[in-house]
């Protein structure tokens, strides 16, 4: 059972306001091609179903925020307070090929508490306990749980259940791959 208590939700809530690690800028300079970055990530595809890679997905990514100037993480979370300007990017991001629930784990980590990427571990969590859901419902599901613990628990966000169904998912994941 999924459970969120008032001393583990700090450690969920956003990141850190910190200065960049590697700002985008400079990520394009280092990684400027698909094969510069897979040297020192992997091929992993954004579908299981012949996608791109993700290492070229991050690259179409890198260059619709950089053509926008959205090259350092203060200026990605002033982003998420324009709906319209976000509406925009959203727009543009939603055209590289693959894209599903990594728009919303983007935002997430430039600091928005109020998305939620149901991706499969999400979405098998829900459905191993009664709510077989699309995406959009479980992203909706997502918001309403977060609305009805907050009542009692002010820090819990959209993203702190998200994190907790993850993290409660996870050790299912590996039993399941070991098994197999």
């Amino acid at each position: 059972m999924l459970k969120i208590h008032p001393s583990t939700t700090a450690q969920f809530s956003g990141v850190v306001d910190s200065p960049d690690a590697f700002a985008l800028d400079e990520f394009i300079a280092v990684y400027p091609t698909e094969a510069d970055l897979l040297r020192v990530t992997n091929a992993q595809r954004t579908s299981t179903r012949g996608g791109i890679t993700k290492a070229d997905a991050a690259l179409r990514y890198a260059a619709v925020l950089s053509n926008r100037d959205l090259t350092t993480l203060e200026r990605v979370r002033e982003l998420l307070s324009r709906p319209d300007d976000l509406e925009a990017v959203e727009r543009e991001l939603a055209l590289v090929p693959g894209d599903g629930v990594r728009r919303r784990y983007l935002w997430m980590l430039a600091g928005s508490d109020h998305d939620v990427k149901p991706d499969r571990m999400i979405l098998r969590y829900l459905a191993r306990h009664g709510a077989a859901v699309s995406v959009a419902e479980a992203r909706t599901m997502l918001v309403e749980i977060a609305d009805k613990l907050a009542e009692t628990q002010p820090d819990v966000t959209p993203w702190v259940v998200d994190h907790a169904i993850w993290l409660a998912e996870r050790p299912v994941a590996r039993r399941r791959r070991a098994a197999t």
